[in-house]
């Protein structure tokens, strides 16, 4: 089950990463970029959690969603980076699933941000991982080889945020040069923990009023909603506009067939 705490980091990183992609557009625009470039860094879509095709260890395929991901553009099957956020999951699970992005797309995917929430929800983990898939001379995959595994933890007051490169986002057979690709992309970590604090803080009381709940024989209920047609536009649950527009359609057929009966 998806907690606030989960909900809350996948929203941060994703704010952050997709607003700063949009300024850094708009900024390249300004000032008087290679159209071809702009072309291509505006191609950048937010592909969210869509679903991504992954073939496993016994050769069929598996659907992945990550939390979230950006691709090269939209006509890209694949993602060119991809966050998971483990709150409830264990460490080893998002480990694997890291890997199977890696591994199930052919190498595809290069580009894996892992953020690993731990009680008490101040302690943050988080990895990025960058891949290198190593090919035979037929061009098929032998392995996947991760060539950087960059560890950090947001409370070290000495890394205010995570410095990615737009070329992360972009295809390994990206046209543009290594100046464009080598621009940062931050993602802001110094405010993460208290953001998670404060999520914590409410999961926590959900929590509780669910106890207090299975514990009451005799929960609280709303009442049912009552309806005076008198009083109130609504005569039913439905729409006011469907109400209003009833007697119009039930004329508007009557009258139809009265046309139809003339013409005969």
């Amino acid at each position: 089950m998806n907690t606030r705490v989960h909900e809350v980091v996948i929203g941060h990183v994703h704010q952050h990463l997709s607003y700063q992609i949009l300024a850094l557009t708009e900024k390249l625009r300004a000032n008087g970029e290679n159209p071809e470039a702009m072309r291509e860094i505006k191609a950048i879509k937010d592909t969210a959690s869509a679903k991504v095709r992954v073939l496993n260890e016994h050769g069929a395929y598996d659907q992945l969603g990550p939390d979230a991901s950006w691709s090269p553009s939209l006509k890209c099957r694949y993602p060119s980076l991809v966050l998971e956020v483990a709150h409830s999951e264990s460490e080893r699970h998002v480990r694997t699933k890291a890997l199977k992005y890696f591994c199930g797309t052919d190498g595809a995917i290069r580009h894996v941000l892992v953020l690993k929430v731990t009680p008490p929800h101040r302690s943050l983990k988080g990895w990025l991982w960058l891949s290198q898939p190593v090919k035979t001379a037929e061009g098929t995959l032998k392995a996947v080889e991760v060539i950087q595994r960059k560890a950090f933890i947001p409370e070290d007051k000495n890394l205010s945020a995570l410095p990615l490169k737009l070329g992360y986002f972009l295809s390994t057979d990206t046209s543009l040069p290594q100046h464009l690709r080598d621009i940062e992309i931050s993602l802001p970590l110094l405010e993460l923990p208290e953001v998670v604090a404060a999520a914590a803080r409410l999961d926590a009381q959900d929590k509780a009023e669910d106890s207090l709940l299975r514990r009451n024989k005799n929960p609280p209920s709303y009442p049912r909603p009552r309806i005076d047609p008198q009083k109130s536009n609504f005569t039913t649950w439905t729409h006011p506009r469907s109400i209003a527009v009833q007697p119009i359609l039930r004329g508007s057929i009557i009258r139809g067939f009265r046309w139809l009966a003339r013409r005969r």
